[in-house]
């Protein structure tokens, strides 16, 4: 993953790298998964051609979403036993604005910015915070219209839900038909379909370098061989196999699979939290969702988030002085 790995340069070194290394780096990316025979009953568009044609974008998501909406039973109110656009967590969102090409963090050159401020995020992660908040979705943990997310596929009454790409062998089951979709472009001018993974699941493994001379050059080639010996054994194991052959019901999910793992990409938030900026986020998605706009949550918490990036950035620095 050498684009990804570029990004995670941090003062022009690599402290963490990308790779398949982990069986764990195939399951780790996250998905939309749809319910097929819920968008054949509502006549909604082709989506794989939409993935294909580079037309699958947030505003169409929305959209479609918007039209699964129902209120089943008729008693006036969402509840579980209604039918609903998307179900979500709080890393759902992440890979949403992950997938828009947006990050909380941006690394620029190889130093660290926080970008909270700037207006193409702000404006995004506030559309998407109101879409959260519109009848047509659910919040699938302790917090706003909490219902669980899998019950709901199980049943058949959610046409998106976004899991992980390991948590889809939990689906073979499923007596509908579904399909997956990578998380949805900006717009039609964004140049890939960007993936984010969960770095908590050693998706992406850190090795401390605290040896010098001859023992780090052996670090060096013992992770270079067990990357290539997972390229070579664990891939075709979980992601040919289980991911690509068991988990997907169609050639064109597994397409749409493999072209995902080509722009696979983590957030920094996610590794460092940077003090309370990781909580306040997912907060700001699940049980502060719509008492605060995203301009205030990221007040709160701008000044230790950004002593904490220059905390790891001189600790880095002082690091790779030492070795020289």
């Amino acid at each position: 993953m050498p684009e990804t790995n570029e990004k995670l340069k941090i003062a022009d070194n690599i402290f963490a790298a990308a790779c398949a290394i982990s069986p764990r780096f195939y399951g780790s990316v996250y998905v939309l998964m749809f319910n097929r025979d819920m968008a054949r009953e509502l006549d909604l568009p082709d989506f794989y051609s939409m993935v294909l044609d580079g037309t699958w974008t947030h505003d169409r998501f929305f959209s479609v979403a918007r039209e699964a909406v129902s209120d089943l039973n008729g008693d006036g109110k969402m509840d579980e036993q209604d039918r609903y656009g998307f179900i979500y967590d709080y890393s759902v969102a992440d890979a949403m604005v992950i997938g828009a090409g947006m990050r909380y963090v941006e690394n620029n050159n190889g130093r660290l910015r926080l970008t909270l401020e700037d207006a193409p995020v702000v404006d995004y992660v506030q559309k998407l915070a109101d879409f959260f908040q519109e009848p047509c979705c659910g919040y699938d943990d302790n917090g706003v219209r909490y219902f669980m997310g899998e019950d709901f596929v199980h049943n058949g009454t959610v046409l998106f839900y976004g899991p992980c790409t390991f948590n889809l062998a939990s689906y073979r089951d499923l007596t509908y038909d579904y399909g997956i979709l990578p998380m949805p472009k900006l717009d039609e001018g964004q140049d890939a379909y960007y993936c984010y993974s969960q770095p908590w699941a050693t998706a992406c493994p850190i090795i401390p370098i605290t040896l010098t001379g001859a023992d780090l050059d052996r670090v060096g080639t013992l992770t270079d061989a067990m990357a290539a010996y997972g390229y070579d054994y664990v891939r075709p194991a979980v992601f040919d196999n289980v991911i690509q052959l068991k988990s997907a019901r169609d050639e064109q999910s597994a397409q749409i699979i493999d072209m995902m793992f080509e722009n696979v990409t983590f957030e920094y938030v996610s590794f460092f939290r940077f003090g309370k900026m990781f909580d306040a986020i997912h907060n700001f998605y699940s049980t502060n969702l719509g008492k605060k706009d995203i301009v205030s949550t990221y007040a709160a918490v701008k000044a230790s988030a950004e002593s904490e990036v220059e905390k790891l950035e001189n600790h880095i620095l002082e690091f790779v002085a030492a070795l020289e």
